[in-house]
């Protein structure tokens, strides 16, 4: 599937760094005139993620997500982030590593306990 994006439309990008179950990876997300995100690539997927990136010659827009605006842009890759970026009680991500961890760790041990007893 194909998708073409007019670079010229858009006010800037966004680099954050994400955590599945394959570990931390590099995520740009671009945003529109309006200030939404539209559109993410996932450095998962490109061996050429570093020339993608730095050859998308658009503004980086500073953006420290708190929880909640991190789980939106992960599960929907949704957020407007002119609504958000005013906000002066912004939590960093940082501080949440050890629990995405701990969470990631717990659905490995359910999925391993859930296969090994239906395999007995």
């Amino acid at each position: 599937m194909e998708k073409t994006i007019d670079l010229s439309a858009c006010a800037g990008k966004i680099i954050l760094q994400e955590t599945g179950i394959q570990g931390s990876y590099n995520v740009v997300y671009l945003i529109d005139e309006k200030g939404i995100t539209f559109f993410k690539i996932m450095g998962l997927h490109y061996k050429n993620f570093e020339d993608l990136k730095n050859g998308i010659n658009l503004k980086t827009i500073r953006f420290n997500p708190s929880v909640s605006q991190y789980l939106r842009l992960l599960f929907f890759e949704r957020l407007n982030i002119k609504e958000h970026s005013d906000s002066l009680k912004k939590i960093s991500i940082n501080t949440f590593k050890p629990i995405k961890y701990i969470v990631i760790i717990g659905i490995i041990l359910f999925i391993f306990r859930f296969l090994i007893q239906n395999i007995s």
